[in-house]
């Protein structure tokens, strides 16, 4: 139904002071990540300040943004599967400019974070992450993705495991199973 509150307005306006807390966009002529959907967050240890979010998204759109007219470069745009995010953390909350994070293959091409086995990624097999949880001790990371197989087809559910990324400050060099 449709709620009426008469009287009442709103207007918004952009919130210039915590613009820069959440700026993703890439600099002016690289390619990078411009948003995905279903984000799983969780707290880890690690990087510069001991302790960091991490995100977890699924489909993600990764190309070029044209600040002219405010629009992502549809030109070359590539869409992994899953990325990640990492952002630096202290007892007072998270800061900095999130950093992303995906695959290359050999060719320099763009590809997903997480790949399932190769058997089942030759079968047309890829992972959505859809659940994620941290060790108490924010040293490893237990993950749930769905895989999906063809257009949008389930086949089952599988398990990620991150361990050790507290001590590794690159995620491209975390190691899963």
């Amino acid at each position: 139904g449709q709620v009426c509150a008469p009287g009442l307005s709103a207007q918004g306006s952009p919130a210039e002071d915590l613009q820069a807390q959440f700026e993703v966009l890439p600099e002016a002529c690289e390619v990078g990540w411009l948003g995905a959907d279903s984000d799983v967050s969780v707290v880890i240890n690690g990087g510069p300040t001991g302790r960091r979010a991490l995100w977890i998204f699924a489909d993600t759109f990764i190309t070029k943004y044209d600040s002219s007219n405010q629009s992502r470069v549809l030109e070359g745009h590539q869409m992994p599967n899953n990325t990640l995010g990492l952002i630096a953390c202290t007892d007072e909350g998270c800061t900095g400019r999130a950093q992303f994070f995906w695959q290359r293959d050999e060719a320099g091409a763009i590809r997903s974070f997480f790949e399932p086995p190769a058997e089942n990624k030759a079968d047309g097999e890829l992972f959505w992450p859809v659940a994620g949880i941290a060790s108490r001790c924010g040293n490893s990371v237990l993950l749930l993705a769905t895989r999906v197989k063809g257009f949008m087809n389930v086949v089952g559910t599988s398990v990620i495991v991150l361990k050790d990324v507290a001590d590794i400050d690159d995620p491209r060099q975390w190691q899963y199973t």
